[in-house]
């Protein structure tokens, strides 16, 4: 219980919500690609907004 309360102060952070969203993305989005027949331009499409996801979290990592 003590895990999960810890986890709920946690989802109330935005950075670590972020970071959380990001990840997901992520995974989902090289699982998509590894084992879905996806058409080149959607591979590309997919690519470039994880990458902006990550540029994202990064630049906020910076700002503090």
């Amino acid at each position: 219980m003590k895990l999960f309360k810890k986890l709920w102060d946690k989802a109330g952070e935005e950075k670590f919500v972020g970071r959380v969203a990001t990840v997901g993305c992520t995974v989902l989005t090289l699982v998509t690609l590894l084992i879905g027949d996806v058409p080149t331009t959607g591979a590309w499409a997919m690519g470039v907004i994880n990458g902006f996801m990550i540029l994202v979290q990064v630049d906020g990592e910076f700002e503090e």
